[in-house]
């Protein structure tokens, strides 16, 4: 069925066209071109008067929930009001699905094409192995190159996995072995688990003749990044 659309009306997202520059579109991002539509501006204008802008009522809560199931209803699908919990959205319910209701060992699958983030819920709510270094890869790389500019996230960024200081030890021995420079964002580092201890990089490279950069978690001064110190 054809639909006419108001050429006046197009008004583009400015994520959407702008993230892969004026050449593409950015099609991973679900933005409307077409504005808001008067029904949702007119409902957003009516709750701000109404000055009701504080935590989700029961009251409130069930006339939400028995929406949802009237809208299941029309599909075909006849679903309990108290079966359904509100979420604030589809990442979080997918996030509490895998950590509370399902066993923990069994893989995901996820069928594609699919949202992005589901396939980093997928990885860190599965049950795999945190991250590690591939150091034979590593080896490997820097006797066929030769030397190179190796960057590391410690702890990484998203799993939180923490880099063990004999993994450091090795890396900065092949480094030196092979030579090169190591590059180490620790912006993370405070919010490391008690369980997990955090070694500096350069407190395991400092012995080593080539220098090491380690990206410092103190707080930026305003309009700059977080200070970089360098260790020898």
């Amino acid at each position: 069925m054809p639909v006419e659309f108001d050429a006046d009306s197009f008004k583009p997202a400015e994520l959407k066209w702008t993230e892969q520059g004026p050449a593409n579109i950015g099609l991973g991002v679900a933005e409307m071109d077409f504005g808001t539509a008067p029904v949702v501006v007119d409902a957003v204008h009516d709750a701000l008067r109404s000055g009701v802008h504080g935590y989700l009522s029961p009251a409130r809560s069930l006339a939400t929930r028995v929406a949802s199931t009237q809208w299941q209803k029309s599909r075909g699908w006849s679903v309990d009001p108290e079966m359904v919990r509100l979420v604030p959205d589809v990442v979080t319910a997918l996030f509490r699905i895998m950590t509370e209701y399902i066993n923990p060992e069994w893989p995901v699958m996820v069928m594609t094409p699919a949202y992005p983030k589901f396939f980093k819920i997928a990885w860190n709510c599965s049950g795999n192995p945190p991250p590690s270094l591939d150091l034979e890869r590593v080896e490997g790389h820097l006797k066929t190159e030769g030397p190179c500019l190796v960057v590391l996230c410690n702890p990484h960024n998203p799993t939180g996995s923490v880099l063990k200081e004999g993994e450091l030890v090795q890396l900065a021995e092949l480094v030196r072995r092979h030579g090169g420079m190591v590059i180490s964002d620790e912006v993370h580092a405070p919010l490391a688990y008690p369980s997990a201890t955090h070694l500096p990089s350069p407190r395991c490279l400092v012995n080593q003749r080539r220098a090491s950069l380690s990206r410092s978690p103190r707080r930026p001064r305003h309009g700059t990044s977080p200070a970089s110190s360098v260790q020898k």
